[in-house]
């Protein structure tokens, strides 16, 4: 998997300080392979969101599913 994240970052768990565990980024593209994956179907949604959490070691996203009734998919690496 390659990842684009953009330069500005977002913090979450900000209340938690040093204690944060977890750390979202907007993320310009996603590829996996040669395939771009694609941002979820959500006019409040501009881009992706990269969670990176210190405490389980994954990397959480969320892609667009396949149909209308699953407009959604989770990927976690």
């Amino acid at each position: 998997i390659q990842i684009y994240v953009s330069s500005k970052k977002y913090k979450v768990n900000g209340m938690l300080g040093d204690k944060r565990r977890v750390f979202t980024f907007p993320c310009l593209s996603a590829f996996l392979d040669k395939y771009e994956l694609q941002i979820p179907s959500d006019e409040k949604l501009e881009e992706f969101w990269i969670d990176f959490n210190l405490g389980s070691q994954t990397l959480s996203f969320y892609i667009a599913g396949d149909n209308d009734d699953h407009q959604w998919e989770a990927v976690t690496v």
